[in-house]
């Protein structure tokens, strides 16, 4: 017993140390490219920046690097526990889309109209199962189709191809634990390497490249091969600010080189930023004050924008294009993030302010709610009132689903 209480001390310890650690060594230039990335992505989904959708591939390598590194270290000082990990993910995403996916339900269920709230439902029920990235993949296919401009939830793919890479990773190195920790780069790397085969070789759907996790495996596992790899070490690039400029000509202009090709210098100019010691001139334009909120809020901000926007093309603005729509979208869309970031993503994150049975209570309530609600209204195709204009009427459909 006495073996057993050390042994639990000794991993307390070592948790304890890593996090100091991680929080020792936070980058601040890290949350200057959230900022970057989310504010690309904004933009473009605004109707400008004709590349700013790889803000997303942006994200997707910081991710891998920041929770790979997490793993790795775990692993390596024989402390890793894959519930901590998963519960500190949960933590760290799923309340912020509960509560997003609630506001969507609250709106949409009194504006939308049926075949648009069935959408909406589907939406709701792929994205609380992390998989809206292949129900978009099924019901619409192309990514750019003015349809999605009306989809509150049609960002939450992301999250998908993101939380199905953490179903994969943390496994590996639940098996490569102690002397065997040696084979995780070498895993990890004939994985991405496969991925990448997959996404530039001339076979398989363009859609399904763009949506599905064997194509999109490679670009989060770069950054946690850089993150094994180099681990905390940072190493002198005397051109680095190049790389910068670079990387924000690629989000913002559209060059004359293949989108696919685009999207694989992008992946890799964000993984050596993340490996490269910054320079003076980043350090104006990435760690200013301004900057670092907007990367701190990054999470909120991305989870909002679509629905302000997906609604507000719905039933506010005939053009988002105006002065005028554009900046109450802005507005709205920072204001709504300030206020989940203080309110919904700080508190839960906090195991001192909610405890883990609060946190996992409230997930699985919200969770089963959205859930049920969603799927009762997809039973009845989103036919919730009579709509004369169209010759739908609710008791014919509810008798049509009993009969």
């Amino acid at each position: 017993m006495n073996l057993l209480i050390k042994r639990m001390q000794t991993l307390i310890l070592l948790k304890f140390e890593i996090m100091k650690s991680l929080e020792k060594n936070h980058r601040k230039d890290i949350d200057g490219l959230r900022a970057v990335a989310v504010i690309s992505v904004i933009i473009f989904h605004l109707g400008f920046l004709p590349f700013g959708y790889l803000g997303v591939d942006v994200f997707f390598v910081i991710s891998g690097y920041l929770i790979t590194k997490i793993i790795y270290t775990e692993t390596v000082s024989d402390s890793f526990s894959i519930v901590e990990f998963y519960l500190r993910r949960i933590r760290r995403i799923i309340p912020l889309v509960l509560f997003v996916i609630i506001i969507a339900l609250c709106i949409g269920i009194p504006v939308m109209l049926p075949d648009d709230l069935e959408n909406l439902s589907q939406s709701i029920i792929a994205t609380n199962f992390m998989a809206n990235n292949i129900l978009l993949l099924i019901t619409t296919g192309n990514y750019w189709d003015a349809v999605n401009e009306f989809k509150p939830l049609m960002h939450t793919w992301s999250l998908g191809v993101e939380e199905q890479f953490y179903f994969i990773v943390p496994l590996i190195f639940l098996i490569l634990r102690k002397e065997r920790i040696k084979w995780a780069l070498w895993i990890l790397s004939f994985l991405a390497l496969l991925s990448f085969l997959l996404y530039i070789l001339p076979f398989g759907k363009e859609a399904s490249k763009f949506y599905l996790i064997q194509y999109r495996f490679f670009e989060i596992a770069f950054g946690g091969i850089l993150a094994i790899i180099f681990q905390d070490r940072l190493i002198k690039f005397p051109a680095r600010f190049i790389i910068l400029f670079l990387l924000l000509l690629l989000l913002g202009i559209n060059v004359n080189i293949q989108a696919q090709w685009t999207l694989i210098l992008v992946v890799f100019l964000t993984g050596i930023l993340l490996i490269t010691k910054r320079s003076k001139f980043e350090g104006i334009l990435l760690e200013n004050k301004y900057v670092q909120f907007i990367g701190k809020i990054s999470f909120s901000l991305y989870m909002w924008h679509q629905i302000v926007l997906g609604f507000g093309r719905y039933f506010v603005f005939s053009t988002v294009k105006t002065f005028s729509s554009l900046f109450s979208i802005i507005l709205v869309t920072f204001l709504l993030s300030v206020f989940t970031f203080y309110f919904i993503e700080r508190p839960f994150r906090d195991k001192k302010k909610v405890g883990t049975k609060k946190l996992l209570l409230t997930v699985v309530l919200a969770t089963i709610f959205t859930s049920g609600i969603s799927f009762y209204l997809y039973s009845i195709k989103g036919v919730i009132r009579d709509v004369t204009e169209l010759n739908l009427f609710k008791s014919e459909v509810i008798l049509v689903i009993y009969i």
